[in-house]
């Protein structure tokens, strides 16, 4: 019994450092990740595993999903290798195309892994000398809308590195307005604060048929008469 009193604070110590530790666990595991929620869509909106870039494909996949056979203006999360990333397709079969704010971006890839971007013709190799910064401006025109068209049988790899590469060019982005708005790291941002960032430019994947304007329809007997 005279032994009691330390057992009960052995005891003490013991569950101390325990709820210390799971409260350590807790807090890492519930770290915010502000890149993944500056990527995303944080609207309710549907979602779409990415695994190859194909426009025709991703949009025959989200009318299966929603049931529908028309896609006029859809904004969906596509889950991707480097993340889920806000979307959107377009596909005009009801209403006229409308113009978002911001610019966008064509990337074609070819079967021989080449890349042509803004009208330069690029290897995989290309993307790792690519001067990073020659995008941050264009993002502060709003809005980048990053389209994919590709060959069959490119290397999704290619597309992947691109990809992380124009991500890469949007957050630096938004470090720099973190700095100049709020005069902070944009990982020490609150929601608020992003969300204000997010106002002011996001990144999106762009899905988006291509529009061929309709023929119009042959004369008829009376009108080659008349002429």
């Amino acid at each position: 019994m005279k032994n009691l009193p330390t057992l009960l604070l052995l005891c003490v110590l013991i569950l101390t450092s325990c709820k210390t530790d799971t409260k350590t666990s807790i807090e890492e595991s519930e770290k915010f990740d502000y890149r993944a929620y500056l990527l995303r869509n944080n609207d309710e909106v549907p979602t779409l595993k990415i695994k190859e870039y194909d426009n025709k494909e991703i949009k025959t996949a989200l009318k299966k999903s929603l049931n529908t056979d028309c896609i006029d203006y859809l904004k969906f999360n596509s889950i991707t290798k480097n993340g889920m990333i806000s979307s959107l397709a377009m596909g005009y079969c009801n209403n006229r195309p409308t113009c978002n704010r911001g610019f966008g971006v064509t990337a074609i890839f070819t079967n021989q892994n080449q890349i042509l971007l803004d009208g330069q013709l690029l290897s995989k190799e290309d993307l790792k000398k690519l001067d990073i910064t020659n995008y941050l401006n264009a993002f502060g025109r709003k809005d980048c809308y990053l389209s994919i068209i590709k060959d069959n049988n490119v290397n999704q790899e290619v597309i992947d590195e691109f990809l992380h590469f124009m991500i890469s060019a949007y957050i630096r982005y938004a470090e720099l307005l973190s700095e100049n708005k709020f005069h902070q790291p944009l990982k020490a941002l609150n929601i608020k604060q992003l969300n204000s960032i997010k106002e002011i430019s996001t990144f999106n994947l762009h899905f988006v048929e291509e529009i061929l304007p309709p023929l119009p329809p042959p004369p008829t007997a009376a009108e080659i008469i008349n002429e």
